[in-house]
């Protein structure tokens, strides 16, 4: 599914619409038991009952602006989309994965979770994520977070350090 948006819409309408409960097919419904905002990502628990059967999941919602209003692309964690700060707490509510995408999509959000856990320390050497013209950098400070490499100083996001990298492997 792509993207809507709603002319003139504000953030907090288009959120006020993608928690409202939605209708499925055969009388079901579709019902957002939380939420968690991650920048313009939101997280949500979802319940759905469909013949009396009741089922969670999580949904995973981007939230944008165009130039006539805010939209909304939604998705949930059987389709693995590719945003992995969801809390924690969500994925023990909601039961066992419906599907494998959906537990492999989980175990990323652990292990995401399990990394970002790590906080650097100044002296410190840490591989970057793949992706960047630098493999490794020397943290210089923590509060805002920077790194040395070859004499320059640069300013770091906690998501792009991979690894610390051992003592004995650092250059």
């Amino acid at each position: 599914m792509g993207w809507t948006y709603v002319n003139n819409a504000t953030r907090a309408d288009i959120i006020a619409e993608c928690v409202a409960d939605q209708p499925l097919a055969e009388g079901g419904v579709l019902r957002t038991v939380r939420k968690a905002h991650r920048g313009n990502t939101m997280y949500s628990v979802l319940e759905c009952t469909r013949a009396g059967k009741t089922t969670k999941l999580i949904g995973v919602t981007l939230l944008g602006r165009s130039k006539s209003g805010w939209g909304y692309k939604s998705m949930d964690e059987r389709e693995g989309p590719h945003y992995y700060n969801c809390p924690l707490s969500f994925l023990d509510e909601v039961g066992e994965p419906q599907n494998e995408t959906a537990k492999t999509w989980r175990e990323i959000v652990r292990s995401e979770a399990e990394r970002l856990a790590v906080i650097p320390q100044v002296g410190e050497t840490w591989e970057l994520r793949e992706g960047f013209n630098l493999k490794q950098v020397e943290i210089t400070s923590i509060k805002p977070l920077r790194g040395s490499a070859a004499g320059t100083i640069y300013s770091l996001n906690r998501r792009i350090l991979a690894r610390r990298v051992p003592t004995s492997e650092a250059p």
